[in-house]
């Protein structure tokens, strides 16, 4: 059975800008999955002193907020941090082929890391998620706070080999406990969120928290249909089955230094009987909060749903996904290949 397709006008739009991370007023700050967090401002902080670039690379569109940090990301966020000099030798026999190798020799050759096996200390275990009590040590010996204060300042780490590290960081006004508002414990044996690493990070280095303004809801620039897109490159988007959706792939190049915004959406019947359908948007795999409204023009009325790019994106190839959802049930998919030139 086939259906006549009611698929709004879509549109992208250009309009030149700075690059992504240049202006630490652009709207949602520099990634796409981190917006509304408690910790957001200060993992814009950390991005804007290139003490993270993200966790998607080489798009880097997203942070992983929720993600536990590994012993490698912890070696890079820390030489990067402080500038570590390059270490001598490889110092364990199991970071040879870890992306974060040079950091993780950087951090050994400042003595911030002894390895993850004592006593022999031979390994490092850069893909091991560090506990809070272990991010306690690793920033304890890479700021050099010295000072326990009255010591004993949460109830939960009693007798844990991290106390005094932990105790010392609470000092130092690093940490304020894990169970707010009361903050009388520490759980040292949770394993530290990067989101978590980020505010941790943004204070050890008293770093201003940069909380990016709301994502924009704006149109400006030259428009650019996205399903006349996927039509002249060979895709039938017109009628679909009751078997499952139309999927068209397409691409398109933009150059760097222009941020773009989407919109899609459905028309409207005036019985109400579409008024379940639904647009969604994708980018390199992170679902985007998307504004929405109701539009009415040359007498129709369509619900459209809508995303700004404050601005340019890495340049490399992303993957941009738009799905029109037929009450609730995927009906179009465009999978478009979005080069982004140097």
């Amino acid at each position: 059975m086939k259906r006549v397709r009611t698929l709004a006008v879509a549109l992208l739009v250009f309009a030149l800008a700075a690059p992504a991370g240049a202006d630490v007023t652009d709207p949602g700050g520099s990634f796409f999955d981190d917006d509304g967090i408690v910790h957001e401002g200060a993992i814009e902080a950390i991005r804007i002193e290139d003490v993270t670039r993200g966790c998607n690379p080489p798009q880097n569109t997203n942070f992983c907020p929720d993600e536990p940090v590994t012993r490698g990301q912890m070696a890079a966020f820390l030489a990067r941090a402080l500038d570590l000099e390059p270490g001598k030798s490889s110092r364990f026999v199991d970071t040879s082929d870890s992306v974060f190798a040079d950091d993780i020799d950087r951090l050994a050759h400042a003595g911030i890391t002894r390895g993850c096996n004592p006593p022999e200390n031979s390994r490092f275990c850069p893909d091991a998620p560090v506990t809070r009590g272990q991010m306690a040590a690793f920033l304890v010996r890479a700021f050099g706070y010295s000072d326990p204060g009255p010591g004993d300042r949460f109830d939960d780490d009693n007798g844990s080999v991290f106390e005094g590290d932990i105790d010392r960081l609470a000092h130092a006004g690093i940490t304020r406990g894990c169970n707010p508002p009361e903050n009388n414990r520490f759980c040292p044996d949770a394993l530290v969120t990067r989101a978590e690493m980020a505010t941790f990070l943004a204070r050890a280095l008293e770093l201003p928290i940069t909380e990016p303004p709301a994502r924009a809801d704006t149109q400006d620039g030259e428009r650019l249909n996205l399903l006349e897109l996927a039509e002249a490159q060979g895709c039938d988007i017109a009628t679909g089955t009751e078997g499952g959706p139309t999927v068209c792939e397409a691409s398109a190049e933009i150059p760097a230094g222009e941020p773009f915004w989407v919109q899609h959406g459905w028309f409207l019947e005036a019985d109400g009987s579409l008024d379940a359908n639904t647009f969604e948007l994708t980018l390199n795999g992170t679902t985007l909060d998307m504004f929405e409204e109701v539009v009415v023009e040359d007498g129709r009325t369509s619900r459209q749903f809508s995303f700004q790019f404050p601005g340019s994106l890495t340049p490399t190839t992303h993957e941009l996904v738009g799905t029109w959802l037929w009450d609730g049930t995927p009906d179009v998919q465009v999978i478009l290949e979005l080069k982004i030139t140097p």
